[in-house]
């Protein structure tokens, strides 16, 4: 079950919910149901948000403080510039401007998130690097690909239509890691340790 003690849990469950409602967005935007771009982008900068704060509460007793505390700006930040760039949108100026963000604050998302990651694994213990590796390589996953398809965007000024297309199969491909990582770790208590 998803039941869970602690922050740790309960943002994980959070993230979860976030990305169904973006798979959703997705799949709603794919079947050409006339939704626009500015709520592709919202859902986007929750679920980079979501995910990193579940992230940031994993590795908080091994990343520095300022590393947590750009984290957190990002998480607030790009929801909120998502939906001042979908008000501006929707008062008719340049949509070209929600392009933009979603290439560039997801180009950052995945960034940060890789590199909590990191710390996350490499700083815990011989048991607890057991216990959440199938996490890292799951959400990593997630991460991964999409430094791939947005920073290919930004080099082609664009988004790559297959790239973008084949994204959804590529998070359903690291779902099963989550399931792995959530049924190893019941409560969410890493015996991690502080790297010299």
């Amino acid at each position: 079950g998803w039941k869970r003690e602690g922050p740790e849990g309960f943002r994980l469950i959070v993230a979860t919910v976030a990305t169904t409602v973006w798979a959703t967005t997705l799949a709603v935007d794919a079947a050409d149901l006339r939704l626009s771009r500015s709520a592709v982008t919202i859902a986007e900068a929750l679920r980079y948000a979501a995910w990193l704060l579940a992230v940031i509460a994993l590795a908080r007793p091994v990343t520095s403080s300022a590393m947590q505390r750009c984290a957190r700006l990002y998480a607030v930040a790009f929801p909120l510039v998502a939906v001042l760039v979908a008000v501006l949108a929707a008062a008719g100026y340049d949509a070209g401007m929600g392009d933009a963000l979603l290439i560039r604050g997801a180009l950052v998302g995945a960034l940060l998130g890789l590199v909590l990651l990191e710390q996350v694994y490499r700083n815990a213990s011989g048991s607890a690097r057991v216990a959440v590796s199938p996490l890292v390589l799951g959400v990593g996953g997630l991460f991964a690909y999409d430094l791939f398809l947005y920073s290919q965007a930004e080099l082609l000024r664009g988004l790559s239509p297959v790239a973008w297309e084949a994204r959804g199969y590529v998070n359903a491909l690291f779902v099963p890691f989550l399931a792995i990582a959530a049924r190893r770790n019941p409560h969410w208590s890493l015996d991690v340790f502080v790297s010299r």
